[in-house]
């Protein structure tokens, strides 16, 4: 774009990772449109859909 890089060129070393790569230990909760679901997650996740 105008001349200028917007990737790294090559032999550039970088980390991108695609999704988060957060511990699960480290997550107490998940916030949604409708509301926070806390563990266990499959569970409080399935409550929040209806």
């Amino acid at each position: 774009i105008k001349g200028q890089w917007i990737c790294p060129q090559t032999g550039v070393a970088f980390y991108n990772p695609a999704f988060d790569v957060t511990p699960n230990e480290l997550i107490s909760g998940i916030i949604t449109e409708r509301g926070v679901a806390y563990p266990p997650f499959a569970k409080s996740l399935e409550k929040l859909k209806h």
